[in-house]
Formats: C-alpha cells, sequence, structure tokens
C-alpha cells in the first residue's frame, strides 16, 4: 500500500497552510495513485490568510521538530495502519520538508520533492533512500528552488548514498508553484506573474510531472 505525506508548503499558496489547494493535491494522490494519504497539520490549525501571516507562521517554525513529526506520523502508519512502505511528498516549504523528515526518519522509504530545498541540509551525507525533484526551470526563487539551485541539488545527489535511485527533473516553461491549478489568493494567473514573478500554470507539464510522480511512488513505495 502506498502512503504519502502532503506538507504544508508555494509562496501563492502551499505555504499558507492546510488549505484548498494542498487537500486538492492529497484528493489527486489518493484517487489517482489508490493511496492512504494524510496531511499533517504542522502549522497546527492555523492559515496564513494572507501574504504577510503566511510568512509569520513559516518564519517561526521549527524546521527539525516538523521534520521529526513528518517522520512521528510515518512510524504511527506502520505500527499500527499495517502500512509496510510511507513516502513522502511536499511542495514549496513542504517540498523542503518533504526531503529534510523522509530523509531523517528511518520509517519513511521515498521522498518526492517540489521546488524546494531545505537550507544547511547535508544532502551528500544523509541522503538514503530514493528522491524525486521537481523544479521549474523558469523559478525565480534563488537560493531556494531556481535552476541553480536544482542544478546544484543533482550534484549532490550524485554523490549521496542513495545516488542511483535519485532524479532531479527541470521542467521547462514553469515557474515555482507550477503545480498550482489555481491562483489562489490572487485572482488570476496574471495577477499572481505579475506580484510574484511565477510563470502561468501549465497543464501540460503539471500533468507530466504527476506522471513521474507516480511512476517514482510505484517503484517505490
Amino acid at each position: 500500500m502506498l502512503f504519502s505525506l502532503a506538507l504544508v508548503s508555494s509562496l501563492s499558496n502551499e505555504y499558507r497552510g492546510v488549505n484548498s489547494g494542498i487537500l486538492a493535491h492529497a484528493e489527486k494522490l489518493s484517487n489517482d495513485f489508490d493511496a492512504y494519504v494524510v496531511v499533517p497539520d504542522l502549522y497546527k490549525g492555523k492559515i496564513g490568510v494572507d501574504k504577510e501571516e503566511a510568512s509569520h507562521l513559516m518564519n517561526e517554525m521549527d524546521f527539525m521538530n516538523a521534520a521529526k513529526e513528518i517522520g512521528e506520523v510515518a512510524k504511527y502508519m506502520k505500527e499500527t495502519k499495517n502500512v509496510e512502505k510511507v513516502g513522502t511528498i511536499g511542495f514549496c516549504m513542504g517540498g523542503a520538508l518533504s526531503l529534510l523528515g523522509g530523509c531523517t526518519s528511518d520509517d519513511v522509504d521515498a521522498c518526492v520533492v517540489f521546488y524546494g530545498v531545505p537550507s544547511g541540509f547535508d544532502v551528500e551525507a544523509n541522503v538514503k533512500k530514493p528522491v524525486l525533484a521537481n523544479f521549474g526551470e523558469l523559478d525565480n526563487l534563488e537560493g531556494f528552488s531556481s535552476k541553480k539551485d536544482a542544478t546544484e541539488l543533482e550534484e549532490k545527489l550524485k554523490k549521496c548514498p542513495a545516488s542511483g535511485d535519485c532524479e532531479v527533473i527541470l521542467y521547462p516553461g514553469v515557474g515555482h508553484a507550477f503545480m498550482n491549478a489555481k491562483p489562489d489568493p490572487y485572482e488570476s494567473f496574471e495577477a499572481r506573474e505579475k506580484s510574484q514573478g511565477f510563470a502561468p500554470y501549465d497543464e501540460t507539464q503539471a500533468n507530466e510531472a504527476w506522471k513521474n510522480v507516480k511512476t517514482f511512488f510505484e517503484k517505490y513505495v
């Protein structure tokens, strides 16, 4: 059985907490992948209703404790729900936490990352399980999820113990938050692009990414 974690996370949507965008991802994973999906509420019920509040919640988060909680959820599922393997998946902040939490827990078997790299994490020493990392080629968040960051992550993954089972994919023509099918909280993708500099949604690239995620999870989880 596949068990996946959809994590709080994107500067246009996902880092605001467990909102409609994250729940939509979770529903898709459950329906299309026949997965048992748990969405851990790492903000403990709080929702960033605007950009400022969401930024405050993210900046106040203890990332190492959040990573520990992800591992605790995975352990609980294996011990009480007869789940044989656990995979993590996250977007933006959640992408970084998927890698951090997944690779620091013995109970997580594979990690999927979307446009987010944890700061200060020793990839070469700590990644000992399969990782699929997805980035938009036009991502403008330097130091976190840009093309340069994706390339640097790829080079580090080549040197990690699980190198043969790790892959970084750059999707052309899209940028940060390219998996968001809606521009929330903005009125349109044009408004989001003007404010954040994120390229509009491209259904073709998003569908390709979901296809790659499914192939990865079917192989490793």
